[in-house]
């Protein structure tokens, strides 16, 4: 029996209500990830121990300092360990992964420091020795590449957006250049640095690839980093950056190892580039093992919290590392070759092939940007000029909105008033539109509203501003009215009802649509004091037609009308009569019907 007071866990990986099949144990809470506080507290005791160790190197000299150039990297290495330890401890799956393999590389990184102290602090003889046990070193360089592989990223933000799932051929070319100019740059560098030595060193072919293998792999570590920075979009792009750093440390000190190979006796004043690699590389991996695990980010279209920016700063990272870091080891390659011309120095061999490929790559690289800005500019254009379309144009018929139409009627007023131009404007209203919303729905009212709008479309002249205004409510703003307004306006206004006899189609069913029309027109002599005056001579002269039409005597039925058992009665069709009526600067006119 179980103890009161002991709880019993089960597979934490387990649902809920699923039964434990890991026997009977005491529940221990699951570690935290670590927080911003102790992470910053962390970071401060790391701080406080690398100056520590690099401190006494410009204070002291001779044999003072001499132990702390001895035992320095193991005692980095070793705190750099247990960070280590402690960020695997706290973290679960995916962001343990990573951790885990970097933390088994920091272990061969502790195995190296202790070999550093046997060949400065005990080896008098202080001979560095490439033997096929040297190939151990290969080993955290492998586990370095696989953590960085199991950086854990997020989906990227076109991935759910069908408009832009489509492939970017200008994008991969992109991609592709940048790739090509950061390991350019980095296998110039190694050329230089330690490559070219190490291909005319004749060392043995063992000894050769064993140093090839491990300064390559080194360097395809930093590659992969930068690559990830660049084009990926890691959880936590601050724990990237911090590895990236202490990589290009460890990288450094790698190159250092290999040259000590070529010269083997090595005296201690000989190896700050390597003991500087060695005293940060691992502080900088285990503080960027420390770094709290990202979290995921809101898909498209949302935000994590109110009144945040569009941006995180994660996307804004990416954004700049994309423009600039292909960069930075360019920037390394301009500084060798000004440093080799001040030396009188000429570039030659594989170091200038080199070079010219690294100048032509930029080259294109470039022509591609210019060719993407301008793709770019091309699509905001065209986004623009579909946004404002959009604000000025009715959603659900296509036709002008609101804020077009008052616009529109505003310039005709204004230029009434100071040439003397005749304009005129149409006002629309269906009847009993209610009734096929009540008893049809929304749905069949939204089709009924989209065919109305395109049989006034085809009904004005090429000219005429066709509007939605409201619900049911259409006006036509009528300008370029000739020599006689009143005959072109009420022609207009003719064509607009007689659009409305054919039966419109709505959900499967005919039905005959009626519609009150006033006119308003404005002689070139007549007084008009503001745009609101034209629309009240409009809506007055609807309300007039609407008027009319209720007081005439109901017509006969049509005998092709449906029994009272068909279709609803908002769609049964109606008997063909006059509808609507006219206002001509304020006179009402009431057509004959059609």
């Amino acid at each position: 029996m179980r103890r009161a007071g002991v709880p019993l866990a089960t597979d934490p990986e387990a649902s809920p209500g699923a039964p434990s099949t890991s026997g009977v144990a005491l529940a221990l809470p699951p570690a935290a990830p670590l927080g911003g506080r102790a992470f910053v507290l962390l970071a401060c005791a790391t701080a406080v121990l690398v100056a520590a160790v690099l401190i006494p190197q410009a204070a002291l000299d001779g044999g003072s300092r001499r132990p702390f150039e001895i035992f320095g990297p193991l005692v980095l290495s070793g705190w750099s360990l247990l960070l280590g330890v402690v960020a695997v401890l706290r973290t679960r799956r995916e962001e343990r992964r990573w951790r885990a393999l970097l933390t088994g590389a920091l272990v061969f990184v502790v195995v190296g420091a202790i070999q550093w102290i046997v060949v400065f602090g005990v080896d008098h003889d202080r001979r560095v020795h490439y033997t096929s046990l040297n190939a151990v070193h290969l080993v955290p360089v492998g586990l370095a590449f696989l953590a960085v592989l199991a950086l854990p990223g997020e989906p990227r933000r076109d991935a759910a957006d069908p408009r832009r799932a489509k492939p970017d051929l200008g994008r991969y070319l992109l991609m592709l250049l940048d790739g090509l100019l950061i390991a350019g740059s980095v296998l110039l560098l190694l050329w230089v640095e330690v490559l070219g030595d190490l291909h005319g060193s004749g060392l043995s072919a063992a000894r050769y690839w064993l140093g090839l293998g491990t300064i390559l792999g080194s360097a395809a570590q930093l590659f992969a980093l930068l690559l990830l920075l660049t084009f990926g979009r890691p959880r936590s792009p601050r724990a990237v950056v911090l590895y990236a750093a202490g990589a290009l440390c460890i990288t450094v000190a790698t190159g250092a190892s290999v040259q000590w190979a070529l010269i083997q006796r090595v005296e201690i004043n000989q190896t700050a580039s390597a003991w500087v690699g060695l005293a940060l590389g691992p502080p900088l991996l285990g503080l960027a093992m420390l770094v709290p695990p990202g979290r995921r980010r809101p898909g498209p279209g949302l935000t994590s919290a109110p009144g945040t920016p569009g941006r995180s700063w994660g996307d804004q990272f990416a954004v700049w590392a994309h423009v600039y870091l292909p960069y930075l080891p360019l920037s390394a390659v301009a500084g060798l070759v000004v440093a080799t011309a001040a030396r009188g120095d000429a570039l030659r061999g594989v170091t200038l092939a080199l070079f010219i490929a690294l100048v032509g790559l930029v080259l294109i690289r470039q022509m591609v940007t210019v060719a993407q800005n301008t793709r770019l500019l091309v699509s905001v254009r065209v986004a623009q000029q579909e946004l404002h379309y959009q604000v000025l144009h009715d959603p659900l018929t296509g036709l002008g909105n609101r804020m077009l139409f008052d616009a529109e009627v505003a310039d005709a007023v204004q230029d009434h008033r100071a040439h003397g131009t005749p304009v005129g404007l149409l006002y629309c209203d269906l009847d009993d539109f209610k009734a096929v919303n009540d008893t049809l729905g929304h749905a069949a009212g939204d089709e009924l509203l989209r065919a109305v709008a395109g049989r006034i479309r085809g009904a004005v002249r090429r000219g005429d501003l066709a509007a939605r205004i409201g619900g049911d409510e259409f006006a036509v703003l009528l300008r370029d009215l000739g020599n006689d307004p009143r005959a072109v306006g009420e022609l207009t206004a003719q064509r607009v009802r007689e659009a409305m006899y054919t039966p419109l189609r709505v959900h499967g069913h005919d039905r005959r649509v009626s519609v009150s029309v006033g006119l308003a027109v404005v002689a070139a002599a007549g007084p008009l004091e503001s745009p609101e005056e034209l629309l009240r001579r409009a809506d007055r002269a609807m309300y007039a037609a609407k008027s009319g039409r209720r007081r005439r005597p109901p017509a006969a039925p049509d005998p092709a009308a449906a029994p009272a058992t068909g279709p609803p009665a908002a769609l049964r069709p109606a008997p063909p009569t006059g509808h609507g009526g006219a206002m001509t600067d304020g006179d009402p006119v009431i057509p004959r019907p059609v």
